[in-house]
């Protein structure tokens, strides 16, 4: 499967965010390995929420207008278990920015 067929089916609602992994993408909870040294709790700790509304805003909305559908899909028993999942996931989507992704995280668990 190809990942635009994946994506289109995450978009969709039919695939859970946890299997966007399909076909060699990015698998939530994946750390890249330039970010290893960054803890779950560290992500969305230096996070700026306010900052990751913007950036959500400007970089995220077009194609992902509800923040909370999302965040429903998102699976971890806890904040930091999620921050890892979204971290592993943002960092193969469109932000290859360490901070721009822990201030997307914290806006998003602020939710």
């Amino acid at each position: 499967m190809t990942a635009r067929v994946v994506m289109a089916a995450f978009c969709a609602g039919l695939v859970p965010v946890m299997a966007l992994g399909a076909g060699g993408g990015a698998k939530m909870g994946d750390t890249p390995v330039e970010d290893a040294e960054t803890t779950q709790s560290e992500t969305a700790a230096e996070g700026d929420a306010a900052q990751g509304e913007t950036l959500y805003e400007e970089s995220c909305a077009e194609c992902h207008s509800s923040p909370s559908r999302i965040m429903r899909r998102v699976e971890g028993e806890d904040d930091a278990a999620r921050a890892q999942a979204l971290e592993g996931f943002l960092a193969d989507h469109h932000a290859p920015e360490a901070q721009d992704r822990r201030d997307i995280i914290a806006y998003l668990l602020d939710l």
